[in-house]
C-alpha cells in the first residue's frame, strides 16, 4: 500500500520508492485512548515541536557521529525524513521476495513492540552481524513519531549461518561477504547509548509540550484581563450614556457629563498603558531576558507611566546593596549629574518602607517622610515615589521614580505597585527554574560521584527506571532488560519476593 508523499519534499527523492513501507500493517499508529491532543493543545504532531528541516539535521548529524543508519516516521507510519547512512547489505537483501519479506516479519515485530506501550524495540541479526532498534517519540502516552536506527556490529556469529542465509534467499554468498566486509563496524555498547540519547531525546519533546502548554496558559489568563479590560470599559461606557441623558436637561450637566467621560477616557487608557508594561515585563521573561534587562524594563515602564524624568531600582545581593538600573532624560543629566544613590540611603529608604508597609511619596500623600532616597548632589529632584520589591523575603529591593513637577497622585502609586508585583512574579520564576535546573544537575553529579545504583518506580504509571550503575552492580549491561517491574521482580531472590 504506499503512502501519501505528497506533504514531504523527500517525494522527489530518487530512492524515495525504496523507502516507502508496503506492509498495510505498517501504515497506522493510533493511541490507545483515540486523543490527539496534550492538555488543551489539539492534533499535535512532532513537526509542531520541531521543523522538517532541523528534524532531518539532526538526524543526519547522529547519523554522521556514530556511523549509524537512522529514518523518522510518523505516528502512522508515513515518512518524515530521508534515510541517513543506509546499510548498503540490506538492499541487496531487500531486492529478493524472501529477503524483504523477512525484514518485513522483523520491522512487524518491532512495531507490536513499541503499539504495546514499549519504550523501545530491538533486534539483532546474528546472521549478518546488524543490530536493529526503534524507539517511540511520546508525549502525554500519544504516539508522535518512531525513530528507527540499525548498526553493522559484526561479524556475524559464523559462516555457515550467512552461507545458509544466503542460499535461502536466493542472494550470493560471496558478493553479501564482499559486502559485510565494506561495511563500516560499530559497537554494541554504543549503539544502546544511541539509543538511550534518543530516549532521552524523547523526554525533552515531552518537556517542549508541557512549557507549550503553561505557556498557553499564561497567555490565556492574560487574554483575561485584556477581556476584564474591555468589559469594564463598555459597563463604563453605558454608564456615561445612560448619565448624558440625564446632563442633556441643562447646560451645566451637558458640561459636567463632558468632564465624566473624558476622565473615564482617561482612567481606560491609564489602565491600558499599564496592561502593556505588564505584558512587555512577561514576554522578556518568557525570552529569558536577564535580571538586569528585566530591572531597566520596569524602570523604564515605571518612568512613563508616572511621567518621571529620573528613577533607579536598588536590589539587595549577598547582603549588599547595588543599583541595577538608573534612568535619567536628557534635561535632568543636563542641568544636575546624576549620582548613584549612597547605600546608607537605601537602607534608610528600606528600613522606612519595611516599617510602613506600603509605597511613599512626597508631596501629597505622606507629609510626614523626611526620607529622600536621592543623593545630596541632586536637589532639583525634590518629588518622589518609592515602593519595595518583596515577596516572602525571597527578593529585597526598591524601586524609585523622581522629578514630577506636580507630584505623585494615588493612583501613581497603584501602577507603580503593580508593575513592582508582576517584576516580582516574573523574576521569581526565572530564579526558581534556574535553582531547579541547578539542583538536578547537582543531584545527577552527586549520583555519578557515589557510585551507587538507583532504582526509581512510579506504582501510579507503572515506570520504572533502572540507573547503569544499577545493571553493573549487578553483573548486566546497561539497558539489558527492560525498565519494567518484571525485570525487578525476576532478579529478586525468590526467597525475598514476599517481603
Amino acid at each position: 500500500v504506499p503512502l501519501s508523499l505528497s506533504k514531504y519534499p523527500g517525494a522527489k527523492h530518487p530512492d524515495w520508492k525504496q523507502l516507502i513501507i508496503k506492509d498495510p500493517e505498517m501504515a497506522s499508529f493510533t493511541p490507545k485512548d483515540g486523543s490527539r491532543g496534550y492538555g488543551s493543545i489539539e492534533k499535535l504532531t512532532l513537526l509542531d515541536l520541531i521543523s522538517l528541516e532541523e528534524l532531518q539535521q539532526l538526524q543526519d548529524t547522529l547519523a554522521d557521529m556514530h556511523q549509524v543508519a537512522s529514518l523518522i516516521t510518523d505516528a502512522e507510519g508515513h515518512l518524515l525524513t530521508l534515510p541517513s547512512n543506509e546499510i548498503s547489505i540490506c538492499k541487496s537483501i531487500q531486492r529478493s521476495a524472501k529477503g524483504f519479506k523477512h525484514c518485513m516479519e522483523v520491522t512487524r515485530a518491532m512495531t507490536g513492540k513499541i503499539e504495546s506501550g514499549s519504550d523501545q524495540a530491538s533486534y539483532t541479526c546474528d546472521r549478518l552481524g546488524i543490530l536493529r532498534a526503534v524507539v517511540p517519540i511520546a508525549v502525554n502516552e500519544i504516539h508522535l513519531a518512531s525513530w528507527w536506527v540499525s548498526q553493522y556490529c559484526g561479524p556475524p556469529r559464523s559462516s555457515e549461518l550467512l552461507r545458509e542465509y544466503a542460499k535461502d534467499i536466493g542472494v550470493s554468498y560471496e558478493d553479501l561477504e564482499k559486502e559485510l566486509h565494506r561495511l563500516p563496524t560499530g559497537e554494541e555498547k554504543n549503539f544502546n547509548k544511541i539509543i538511550e540519547w534518543i530516549k532521552a531525546l524523547s523526554h525533552q519533546f515531552a518537556k517542549l509540550v508541557y512549557e507549550k502548554h503553561v505557556l498557553s496558559n499564561s497567555l490565556s489568563k492574560m487574554n483575561h484581563i485584556e477581556d476584564e479590560l474591555v468589559w469594564q470599559r463598555s459597563q463604563m461606557e453605558r454608564q456615561v450614556e445612560a448619565r448624558t441623558a440625564e446632563l442633556m436637561k441643562t447646560n451645566s450637566r451637558l458640561q459636567l457629563e463632558v468632564m465624566e467621560r473624558d476622565l473615564a477616557e482617561e482612567l481606560t487608557e491609564r489602565k491600558t498603558r499599564l496592561l502593556d508594561a505588564v505584558n512587555l515585563i512577561f514576554k522578556e521573561t518568557l525570552a529569558d531576558k536577564s535580571d538586569e534587562s528585566l530591572a531597566h524594563t520596569l524602570l523604564s515602564s515605571a518612568r512613563k507611566l508616572t511621567g518621571s524624568p529620573y528613577g533607579f531600582i536598588a536590589e539587595q545581593k549577598n547582603g549588599r546593596w547595588q543599583v541595577t538600573a538608573l534612568h535619567a532624560t536628557e534635561e535632568v543629566e543636563t542641568s544636575t549629574p546624576i549620582v548613584e544613590p549612597e547605600v546608607s540611603e537605601i537602607n534608610a529608604l528600606w528600613r522606612h518602607l519595611m516599617t510602613k508597609g506600603h509605597p511613599i511619596s512626597r508631596p501629597g500623600i505622606d507629609e510626614e517622610v523626611d526620607i529622600n532616597p536621592l543623593p545630596n548632589s541632586n536637589p532639583a529632584l525634590a518629588s518622589f515615589l518609592a515602593a519595595p520589591l518583596c515577596q516572602d523575603q525571597r527578593v529585597s529591593g526598591i524601586i524609585a521614580v523622581a522629578g514630577k513637577a506636580e507630584g505623585y497622585a494615588p493612583v501613581d502609586q497603584k501602577d507603580v505597585v503593580a508593575l513592582a508585583q508582576a517584576f516580582i512574579e516574573t523574576l521569581l520564576r526565572k530564579r526558581t527554574e534556574a535553582d531547579k535546573a541547578k539542583s538536578e544537575k547537582r543531584l545527577k553529579l552527586a549520583l555519578e560521584s557515589a557510585n551507587e545504583g538507583l532504582w526509581d518506580y512510579a506504582p501510579v504509571t507503572g515506570h520504572i527506571y533502572y540507573s547503569p550503575r544499577w545493571f553493573a552492580m549487578l553483573g548486566y549491561v546497561d539497558g539489558e532488560f527492560p525498565d519494567t517491574l518484571e525485570t525487578w521482580n525476576t532478579l529478586t531472590h525468590p526467597e525475598d519476593l514476599p517481603i
